[in-house]
């Protein structure tokens, strides 16, 4: 496992163990996680080279924190 995604799945295990209360459901394949929060929000964090957390502008850097986005902008 190279080093960026031992990264991404310990952050990804940590947040989930951090915030298990907050959070329903997590998914994620490649560099890129969504989660369902407990107040029902879809969350998306990760790589977004083509769009694919559904945040907004495409970006060549990762994005961390996990940000709020809507389930149909999701590529």
């Amino acid at each position: 496992m190279g080093p960026r995604k031992l990264f991404f799945l310990t952050f990804f295990l940590t947040t989930i163990i951090a915030n298990a209360q907050c959070w329903q459901y997590a998914t994620g394949g490649g560099n890129s996680r969504f989660a369902i929060r407990s107040d029902g929000t879809l969350h998306a964090w990760g790589n977004n080279y083509y769009n694919q957390l559904g945040i907004g502008a495409s970006s060549a850097t990762s994005q961390l924190p996990p940000q709020q986005t809507q389930p149909g902008s999701i590529v």
